[in-house]
């Protein structure tokens, strides 16, 4: 069982409908830039928490609304009278939590100053951990899955 989120009038998006999996797991949305992944992305992130649908949205279009649907319980942010509803607090899922990871590339990102992104990668010693064997059996999964389509550089 999942998240069930409809998406309808969002952004370029007319109608969109996806099940967001809560099982334990690694899960990617690939496309085309300009294809709508980050739309997608941040109308299941408004299942979690509200963000400020101004700033990822824009202004509603006429009807516009992203319903979720989880455990028999229901949320839903919409465009009423040409700006958008948050959902009440009562409309809460139950589940807490979400993490969006992204590769910085592609032309959004070309006000990057990756001067800064250098200083952000460097990593105190001390503050890294082993992964856990689940995300180091996905990992390989993953990467045995990928190897005939991507090229891994190791440096």
């Amino acid at each position: 069982m999942g998240i069930n989120v409809k998406i309808h009038n969002v952004k370029n998006i007319d109608d969109f409908e996806f099940e967001i999996p809560t099982e334990k797991g690694l899960y990617a949305l690939t496309g085309e830039n300009g294809s709508g992944k980050s739309t997608v992305i941040s109308c299941a992130a408004a299942s979690f928490y509200v963000p400020s649908f101004y700033d990822y949205f824009g202004n509603p279009r006429e009807g516009a609304y992203i319903n979720f649907s989880f455990d028999g319980k229901n949320r839903s942010v919409k465009e009423v009278n040409g700006k958008w509803k948050a959902p009440s607090k009562r409309s809460f899922l139950g589940i807490t939590g979400f993490y969006e990871g992204s590769i910085v590339f592609g032309n959004r990102f070309k006000d990057i100053d990756y001067s800064l992104l250098g200083k952000l990668a460097l990593i105190d010693k001390n503050q890294l951990e082993e992964a856990s064997d689940f995300v180091k059996k996905v990992l390989v999964i993953f990467f045995m899955t990928m190897k005939s389509i991507i090229k891994i550089y190791m440096c």
